[in-house]
Formats: structure tokens, sequence, C-alpha cells
């Protein structure tokens, strides 16, 4: 940022008694209304930089409202007086006093507002404080003609990790932060008159360090940035909003992804750059992954069982959940088989559910027929008929493909027979076949009837 020295500035730090330490910034006032670094001597042009905005603040904080006067603010009606600062004319003037030197201005109202509010003027800081502060800046300037911008040096530590793409590991971030809490507590201390300037050769290793730690970032970034496990700014911000805080722990210290954090990273960003390992893995079964959809999360997958006539989607945390540990050729939590495939995933669209039925009814259930009807999708039913007495069971259409995924594959008479079972026992409403008609006529005479009146209006 570009330090210049402003009219109003100029003409505040004439009459503060923080400039008297500085008699080369003095004479520069003098000489100018208002100049920036490009009149500032070659040899001064460092502490210039790094140490008038301090001056220029403290100098503001030496003043407060002047309580010599009857009011410190009055309000001058139709006439106007000049600003001593700004040279404004202004109808309303505060007269304000230095609590060090006794010197008196009359400045406008937004002079005062942009040093430092009325009532904090008035209040101001401690005489212990401002002479404090004013040693503080003579420190400040001191230090930074030995480590030029040590300031922000200290000040933007912190912060520094944060600039990267990738998330800095533990191994260089920890011992990096400890050595800037040690730079922090030796230029803190110095400024605070705790330690001499023998702390200046600490410093100056602490700085070493700090260069050396920013090179260490620097060169672990560009080698891993291109790899697929390691862990981005916006992975990291997607596990803080899933708070995944082992698992942020896992990955700060391991640097990466690895297979005790896979079966937890989902993030779409991370899932573009695996995604075509993940189909490869899938692709190991009988199947065609034919659609990958970032936008839902999901693999869509085409098994060729059934002559590809069911398709089925597995949502990505589940794929890596079950199966991630293959991306690293380690063994997955479960097997990679069309069994478990199927287990966690689910059918793809409303044909599929169609040729599920179908597929069931040619199992040769020997108690039920399944059917769907019209409005099934809508209304979420399948119809289950026990072929012996002709009564109709009325399900969950979910409920039902839920249950009926794991007869894709080969199911035994037992698996069979104990499925029949299940759904005949179901607590629901038994109806005849005309029992059933009618309640869906009915229905549909109601709705149609809704349908005409929302027509009319």
């Amino acid at each position: 940022m570009e330090v210049k020295v402003k009219k109003k500035q100029r003409n505040l730090l004439l009459k503060s008694e923080v400039t008297k330490d500085y008699p080369w910034l003095n004479t520069l006032l003098l000489a100018n209304e208002k100049f920036g670094v490009e009149l500032v001597p070659d040899e001064l042009k460092e502490e210039f930089i790094n140490i008038v905005p301090f001056i220029i603040k403290q100098g503001s904080e030496e003043w407060k409202g002047n309580e010599d006067v009857l009011h410190p603010i009055e309000d001058m009606g139709h006439a106007r007086k000049r600003c001593a600062l700004c040279g404004t004319k202004n109808r309303y003037i505060h007269y304000i006093k230095n609590r060090l030197n006794g010197n008196t201005l009359n400045v406008g109202k937004d002079c005062v507002e942009e040093f430092a509010d009325i009532d904090f003027l008035q209040n101001g800081k401690s005489r212990t404080e401002l002479y404090k502060n004013a040693r503080r800046i003579r420190k400040m300037s001191e230090i930074n003609k030995k480590f030029n911008g040590i300031d922000l040096i200290i000040e933007s530590w912190a912060r520094i990790p944060a600039r990267y793409d990738v998330i800095i590991p533990n191994s260089i971030e920890q011992p990096y932060f400890e050595c800037g809490n040690l730079a922090k507590k030796y230029y803190d201390g110095y400024l605070d008159e705790k330690y001499s300037e023998s702390i200046f050769k600490k410093i100056d290793v602490l700085l070493k360090q700090y260069y050396s730690f920013i090179q260490k970032m620097d060169d672990y970034q560009t080698s891993m940035i291109n790899d697929k496990f390691v862990v981005t700014k916006a992975m990291m911000r997607w596990l803080r909003d899933k708070n995944f805080t082992e698992i942020i722990e896992k990955v700060k210290d391991e640097g990466k992804i690895t297979t005790s954090t896979i079966q937890k990273m989902y993030e779409s960003s991370f899932i573009k750059k695996i995604s075509r390992d993940i189909v490869v893995i899938l692709e190991r079964l009988k199947l065609e992954v034919i659609k990958t959809d970032f936008e839902n999360e999901y693999f869509v997958i085409k098994p060729e069982m059934y002559n590809g006539q069911i398709i089925i989607r597995c949502n990505f945390d589940k794929v890596v959940y079950f199966f991630g540990g293959l991306l690293f050729n380690e063994k997955s939590f479960a097997n990679l088989d069309m069994k478990n495939l199927i287990r966690i995933s689910e059918l793809d669209d409303d044909k599929s559910i169609e040729n599920l039925v179908e597929v069931m009814n040619d199992k040769k259930f020997s108690k039920i027929r399944i059917s769907l009807h019209f409005d099934s999708f809508e209304l979420n039913e399948v119809d289950i008929t026990n072929i012996t007495n002709g009564e109709v069971s009325v399900i969950s259409l979910k409920l039902f493909v839920e249950q009926s995924k794991r007869f894709l594959l080969h199911a035994t008479e037992s698996e069979r027979i104990k499925f029949e079972e299940y759904l005949l026992n179901l607590d629901v409403k038994k109806y005849t076949k005309d029992e059933l008609r009618q309640a869906r006529e009915q229905i549909g005479s109601i709705s149609s009837r809704f349908g005409s009146l929302k027509d009319e209006d």
C-alpha cells in the first residue's frame, strides 16, 4: 500500500508531540503541504514506509476534547469557521487539545471523525499509554531498520498456509506455526521493552526459518498439485461442512487421502479426479458404467444380466465407502461383486422397475402374482395378488423394489418361499379385485372432479 501524508494529517502532526522524535519528518512536514515517499531522502524511505502510518495513528490519539472551553463542540449557526486541518469552512467546530503538549486546534466534523470519535477524544488514553505507544513506535522503527517489513511478516505469518491450493500437512505446518509464535513473542517483547536489541540474533534465525518454511510449502504444492489424492482447499471446506472432524485430523497428519480416509471422501471435485479409476474398478464386473452424474452424485450402471434391461444407480458415497480401498490396490470394506453392488444401489428409472416386476413374476412364485397399475409410480403402489384366494394387497412400491433387488441374482427355493410369505403377511388392507377396482374408480372420479374445479377457477 502506498504511504502518503495528506494535508490534514500534516497539519495535525505539526502540532503533535510524537513528531518531535522525528526531526527529518518534521522538516518534510514544514516544507510540504502533502507528500509521498518520492520526496523522502533515499536513506529514510524504508523508515517512512514502515513507521509513518503508526506515527499518524499515534498523533491522532494524542488529542481529546478541549476541557478548558465550556463546550468542546460549537454550532456556528449561519457563520462558518475554517477547520485547522483541512481549511474547509464548517458550521460545527470541535475544539481539541493535545494531551501531551497542550496545543489546541479547532477542527471540522469530518476531520475529527477521521482521526477519532469525539467521545473517544474526550475520554482519551492515559498519558502513560500515549507515552508507551510513542516508545513502541520508536522501537518499531528500530526493528524495521534491522528487519525491513517485519511487522507485516509477523501479522500475516499464521495466514500463509491458507494461500495454497493444497492443504499443507502437519509435518510442515505445525513447526512453521511454532516458529511464528516464537517470532511474535520476541517481536512483541522487544516493542514492549522486555528484550533488548540482543534478541535480534534469535529473531534473525527465526526469519531465516520462515523463508525456509515458505520454500517447503511452495515445493510441496508444486510436487503434489497433480496428485489425485492430495487434499485441496475445496475438499477441506467440504469436510468441515460435513463436520468430519476425525477425517480432517487424519488428512492433516497423512497429507493426502489414504485407505484410512477414503471411505468418507466423496466431495465432487475429488470424485471428478478419480471417477475414471472407479469406473475401471466397477467394470471388472459384468456391467457398463453408462453415466457419471456429478450433479446428483451417483454412477448409472447397466449390468449385463437380463440383457441390460435393468439399470441401477449407485451413490458416490456408497461406492467409496464399500469399494474405495481398491483405488489403492488394498482390501475394500466389502467384496466387489454384483450381490454387494446391487445391495447398495437403487433402480434408476420406471422402466427398470417394470422389468424387475417381470423378473420377479418369472421366478415362478406359487402363491403370488405381482402387478403394476396405471398410477403405480405416482401413488407408490404395487399389487400383490394371493393366487389361492384372489385377495390383493396394495403395498409400497419402494419397499417392494428394495426387498426384491436381491432376487435379480440367483435365489434359492427357500428364499423364494420366505419372500412369498413376507409379502402375504404384511399388515396391510386386503381387497377383492372388485373392491380394489371400485376404490380406484372412486379415487379417479374424485380426482377428475377436483381437476374440473381447478379448471373453472
